[in-house]
């Protein structure tokens, strides 16, 4: 009998390391596949990029057995397996945020005024009747082409009052899905402090300025309706200003100011430097990074 302190964790006989195995690698491929084709949820997402990440660990744990470690405890070699297969997946990411920087020429795409951005599938029909429903009407409608046919759609409603933007987006996930992404904003009646609920499930890795009041939600933004509720949390009590811009305009405002204050931080190169090593700078580059390991893993963007 072994006298180490985790000769217990030693249980694993090969077929039971197969069976789960294939348990993983069957979970994950079923998680991604409902996700993709049926229903689109951030939550799914994360959860079968964790099932990846374990059944990928217990692989790479199981060949360091194999191959050098005969008497290593398989669960304790997965675990150091789960750290190669993130570092593997790191170097990847990294190499192609990289490229990605030095082919994008602006840090946000740039959308459009269009008639009508809402998708005609029905169950998003029924979506928009609840946002109506719950006193909000159409105000504008914008598109972001990116390339290979693909666009980012985006609906603005404005509140009763005209206090509170709500902004629904489709955003491309898969072959010929869409992800629900939902933002609220509100503006202070002094000028002063901006409120923003951002429920965009995308890597962010920047700052807002110090007069905006964020609360991320990558994961809530899917149900606009819950987040609306969340947006009326933080506002709670605020002297807020009727809007009057289009959604496209309080869309390009946010987005400038979010570029200056990253600028201001030096997460962004200088615009004459951009054609040579892209838009954002190596700090920008590394939080970015690190943001796309949070969100995948813990459904955190930021």
């Amino acid at each position: 009998m072994r006298g180490d302190a985790f000769a217990s964790l030693d249980f694993l006989t090969r077929d039971t390391v197969f069976f789960a195995l294939a348990a993983l690698f069957a979970a994950s491929l079923c998680v991604s596949y409902a996700n993709a084709k049926f229903f689109v949820s951030p939550r799914l997402f994360v959860i079968s990029r964790i099932l990846r990440l374990l059944a990928g660990g217990l692989a790479i744990g199981w060949f360091l057995r194999m191959l050098a470690v005969p008497d290593g405890q398989i669960l304790m070699l997965a675990a150091g397996g789960c750290l190669i297969y993130l570092l593997f997946e790191s170097a990847l990411y990294w190499l192609e945020l990289k490229s990605a920087n030095l082919d994008r020429p602006s840090l946000f795409a740039r959308f459009a005024e269009v008639p009508s951005a809402w998708s005609p599938e029905a169950r998003f029909l029924k979506l928009k009747r609840e946002i109506e429903k719950e006193g909000f009407s159409k105000c504008g409608a914008s598109a972001a082409v990116l390339g290979d046919g693909v666009s980012i759609l985006s609906t603005g409603f404005i509140s009763q009052d005209r206090k509170t933007l709500l902004n629904v987006s489709f955003l491309p996930f898969a072959a010929a899905a869409y992800a629900v992404a939902s933002s609220a904003v509100s503006f202070a009646r002094d000028g002063g402090e901006v409120y923003y609920t951002d429920g965009v499930f995308m890597p962010f890795g920047l700052s807002f300025p110090p007069n905006y009041k964020v609360r991320r939600l990558p994961l809530g933004g899917a149900n606009p309706l819950k987040l609306l509720r969340k947006h009326a949390k933080l506002v709670k009590g605020a002297a807020l200003a009727e809007i009057s811009e289009t959604p496209l305009e309080i869309q390009n405002k946010i987005y400038a100011d979010i570029e200056a204050q990253a600028s201001a931080d030096g997460l962004l190169n200088a615009p004459s430097d951009r054609d040579e090593y892209g838009v954002l700078s190596s700090e920008g580059l590394y939080r970015v990074w690190k943001s796309i390991f949070t969100l995948n893993y813990l459904g955190r963007g930021s």
